[in-house]
């Protein structure tokens, strides 16, 4: 069998589609090195490429082609005097990409594939430590046997896996102080695994999904107060490949056959407790109350005249059995007393914020944050922006500012002059734009490791992403949605698993890479002082001489901007590591 393999770093991302030449697509190494620290993994991916057909297995059980007989490839790693550790090995999937390639992405739950000849199949390898795990040098061993149907196996190929362990012990990532606020989308839970809106078995999903944010260190719990607060994000505007991308309210209204109205806030206060428990406990982002978007033109306009904004509150009438919206201010703001004495009776008023996500009109923003601020005194205010003018403003209340990169691009300075003058979090966002760096499937991996880095260079707080699992109707074989808008990968950083529990993305180990990163630069000016180093050791990941250099560089390609070298970053940040 002519069978080629070899070993490459967790960044690597394989592209198969347009245009794949006939020779083998890497070159064949017998060995690598990774670095890690204790309670701490490391990762690599097994190429495996052929010139046959092949079934691909990761487990010690048999694997036969349901249509006709082809050879089966297994492999198996292990690390040889190592305690305290586990080793998993996953096959990668590939996804379509606007660009009609298929790119390597999920971390696929299944153990066994079928592989179209002349196409690489990854298997990401990863070794976790623990704090028990021994300081030293160890030698894993990955071994790829193959079999023809009911043959022998044969030991194809054995390649070494030098792991070194370090001393220091790293704290898991949601101890760290890194401000990671990934917007969570429960109504796409629902609709994507066809279960009733907060039913139980929707809570024991969105209870799954929300270990994968434990484990990078989420800070923020998302809460949905309104219907549709984003419209659908724009999904009436397109005719091909449109997805269902709208959001929900999660308090149950009704109004009596006495007037009277009720509130049922169980759903909302379940999730937030159950966040909670997750250690998921900086904020409580309330949505849906402050800058709705609005296409009037497509229907989603106002449905309360003489409010400010355009809130839709769906509530059940009990006089006649039918659900409606309410359409009076005064009975709107008793709604909005209603939650901000919920969130005060949960004893939740210093986590709680109403978020507004880049407002359009200022003096819009401005009125209804007035009016907010007397209706939730038990409540702050959080705003994305994309624009200077609201940052400027100083309005009143504001107590999160997230600002676009590009926008700290192109106005630095006079960001750095206001986030010494705030007493306020301070973190920043990419969605759309820029270019580069982003978490599109586009995007190569050391741009989603890379970001953890540049907040601390940017002295942020750290990092926001509109969404962690708002999915495509379609995220496993198609997940562009409406391009150019969305790139491919933008909406989510993880798949829905047939079990229910969420599967990782290649994005998704990286950015936790990049944040367990930061960790290690903090942990390491604690302990020297020196700041300076870090930020030298940041520099020397860029193409450029300095970050204001960036303000006409987001557009550019991302080998123009930083380095794409795996080793670069490993070489920094395993320096800082050893002086722990």
């Amino acid at each position: 069998m002519k069978l080629y393999c070899t070993l490459v770093s967790e960044m690597y991302k394989y592209s198969y589609g347009n245009y794949n030449p006939w020779e083998v697509p890497f070159k064949e190494r017998e060995s690598m090195k990774l670095t890690c620290a204790r309670n701490d993994s490391a990762a690599a991916q097994l190429l495996l490429y052929s010139e046959e057909e092949m079934m691909v297995t990761v487990d010690k059980a048999p694997a036969l082609y349901e249509t006709y007989p082809v050879k089966t490839v297994r492999v198996e790693t292990s690390f040889e005097g190592l305690t305290g550790h586990e080793v998993t090995m996953n096959l990668v999937g590939l996804v379509r990409d606007d660009d009609g390639n298929y790119k390597s992405e999920v971390i696929l739950g299944e153990q066994r594939r079928f592989n179209e000849k002349l196409k690489v199949q990854p298997v990401w390898i990863e070794v976790k430590t623990s704090e028990e795990t021994k300081p030293g040098e160890y030698i894993g061993k990955v071994k790829v046997y193959y079999s023809d149907l009911f043959g022998d196996e044969v030991l194809h190929k054995e390649i070494s896996i030098q792991l070194e362990v370090m001393p220091a012990l790293l704290k898991p990532l949601h101890e760290g102080d890194f401000y990671l606020d990934l917007w969570q989308h429960h109504t796409s839970i629902a609709r994507t695994y066809e279960v009733a809106l907060w039913s139980e078995e929707h809570f024991r999903l969105l209870e799954e999904h929300l270990k994968v944010l434990k484990e990078l260190g989420q800070k923020a719990i998302t809460v949905i107060v309104s219907e549709a607060p984003w419209s659908g994000q724009w999904s009436s505007y397109y005719r091909t490949n449109a997805s269902d991308y709208f959001e929900y309210n999660m308090v149950s209204i009704k109004r009596t056959l006495e007037g009277e109205w009720q509130y049922d806030f169980t759903a909302m206060n379940r999730y937030i407790n159950l966040c909670l428990s997750y250690g998921i406990n900086k904020e409580i982002e309330i949505f849906g109350l402050l800058g709705i978007w609005t296409m009037a033109d497509a229907g989603y306009g106002k449905v309360i005249e003489d409010s400010e904004d355009a809130i839709r509150v769906r509530y059940l009438d009990e006089a006649t059995g039918t659900y409606k919206y309410i359409r009076h201010k005064a009975d709107l703001e008793g709604y909005i007393r209603a939650i901000d004495q919920n969130i005060a009776d949960n004893g939740w008023q210093e986590l709680a914020k109403i978020v507004c996500d880049e407002p359009g009109d200022i003096n819009l923003f401005k009125n209804t944050l007035g009016t907010l601020s007397k209706l939730t005194p038990h409540m702050k205010f959080k705003v994305t922006i994309c624009s200077l003018q609201v940052v400027l403003e100083d309005f009143e209340g504001i107590d999160d500012y997230v600002i676009n990169l590009p926008l700290i691009l192109s106005e630095e300075e006079r960001i750095k002059e206001i986030r010494e003058q705030k007493d306020s979090t301070m973190s920043y966002y990419v969605a759309i734009d820029p270019k580069t760096p982003n978490t599109f499937l586009s995007c190569h991996l050391a741009e989603s490791r890379v970001l953890p880095w540049l907040s601390y260079y940017m002295n942020m707080d750290g990092f926001l992403r509109w969404a962690i699992w708002l999915w495509p109707n379609d995220p496993f074989n198609y997940e562009s949605y409406h391009y150019q808008k969305f790139r491919a990968g933008g909406t989510h950083f993880v798949y829905p698993g047939k079990n229910g529990k969420p599967l990782y993305s290649l994005r998704y180990k990286n950015l936790k890479k990049g944040i367990r990163d930061y960790m290690i630069f903090k942990a390491y000016v604690e302990k020297t002082g020196d700041k300076e180093a870090v930020y030298e050791a940041i520099k020397g990941i860029m193409k450029v001489d300095h970050l204001e250099q960036m303000k006409g560089a987001y557009r550019r390609e991302n080998h123009e901007v930083l380095s794409l070298n795996y080793w670069d970053y490993e070489e920094r940040v395993n320096h800082f590591l050893k002086a722990l």
